[in-house]
């Protein structure tokens, strides 16, 4: 006979499968009750809590969500892992100058896009005459 559950029995069932799939797989975060892949230290410090070997993707996924920065890549950078050793705290101004170095340990730079507003992740070949890219957090602006 099969086993019947009530559609919210269900739901909630799925979602804790899922839940706990993505948990496996995504980089952990120091504190408990945070979902992201760096718990605050101090006011404007982070600690990574990257596995090993992460995907180049998934720092360029945190970089540009954490500093609020569109980002573009394609599969160019899919497959490419780094190691990020970091037992001390790093302040959030210093993820530009991170994820600089990765790409560039991996052959790739950071450039503007033709796109306003948007970055891009190119080989480094490529990045030759392309404008030096900074990063500008931007904190409490009125819209």
């Amino acid at each position: 006979m099969p086993l019947r559950l009530p559609a919210i029995g269900l739901l909630s069932a799925v979602l804790m499968v899922m839940s706990s799939a993505h948990a496996q797989t995504a980089p952990a975060a120091t504190a408990p009750a945070s979902t992201s892949t760096a718990a605050p230290v101090a006011d404007d410090l982070i600690q990574l809590n990257f596995p090993e070997n992460v995907e180049l993707k998934v720092l360029v996924d945190y970089v540009a969500k954490r500093l609020g920065t569109n980002i573009l890549y394609d599969e160019q950078i899919a497959g490419k892992k780094v190691t990020i050793a970091s037992p001390a705290g790093i302040s959030t101004a210093a993820l530009p100058a991170l994820l600089r170095s990765v790409l560039e340990l991996k052959g790739f730079a950071l450039v503007a896009s033709d796109a306003p507003g948007w970055l891009k992740v190119v080989p480094a070949g490529q990045a030759g005459g392309d404008v030096a890219v900074e990063f500008v957090p931007v904190k409490n602006a009125d819209a």
